[in-house]
């Protein structure tokens, strides 16, 4: 019976730091899988951030291309508007001009026809 105590006592000894160490190791093994699941996690956060970025930065190239364009579309705006005013300002000359010359001819023909032409001045 001794023999039959001690080996019972062995066995349940055996079983339960078997089961100790068993429950340990699941214990150490749960934790390592979360750490593995949030370094995980942040490694995808991490190809996140620089996809991001990337796209970030080309969206800012986009906007200064954009902003160029309006600019050099507002500097032709002007540009246009001061030529448009230009060409008025020439085309009024030239139709005070014209009236100018109109009236000298037209002057010239009244005088034309008159028997003393050309008037004599000292009139």
């Amino acid at each position: 019976m001794e023999l039959s105590r001690r080996l019972d006592e062995g066995t349940s000894m055996f079983i339960s730091d078997r089961s100790s160490q068993l429950q340990q190791e699941a214990a150490e093994q749960a934790t390592l899988e979360a750490d593995i699941r949030r370094l995980t996690e942040y490694s995808e956060l991490v190809h996140r951030y620089q996809a991001s970025l990337s796209d970030r930065e080309a969206l800012e190239r986009h906007a200064d291309a954009v902003e160029e364009r309006i600019r050099a579309y507002g500097i032709k705006r002007v540009d246009a508007e001061g030529n448009v005013r230009a060409l008025e300002q020439r085309c009024l000359e030239f139709l005070r001009a014209q009236r100018r010359s109109t009236s000298l001819i037209l002057y010239w023909q009244v005088w034309s026809d008159c028997p003393s032409f050309p008037p004599s001045w000292s009139r």
